[in-house]
């Protein structure tokens, strides 16, 4: 007997608002981890690093650093 799977995939509009939401709740360093996780297809760190960081600057990634850092 043979099974067939379907995957489903979910609509680029769809995964951006989800990632965006993901951002902003949970930061880029667990979004990044949960993306992993959860194998979603979303291309590697280099692709994806302008988004995950875009509009902060250096001191605001060393502050979410650190803070991450002492939990």
């Amino acid at each position: 007997m043979m099974t067939l799977i379907k995957q489903h995939t979910a609509p680029k509009p769809l995964l951006d608002e989800a990632f965006q939401v993901l951002l902003e709740n949970l930061g880029a360093e667990k979004t990044t981890q949960l993306w992993s996780v959860l194998g979603v297809p979303s291309g590697d760190y280099v692709n994806i690093r302008k988004e995950l960081f875009k509009g902060k600057d250096i001191d605001t990634l060393s502050k979410e650093i650190t803070k991450f850092n002492r939990k």
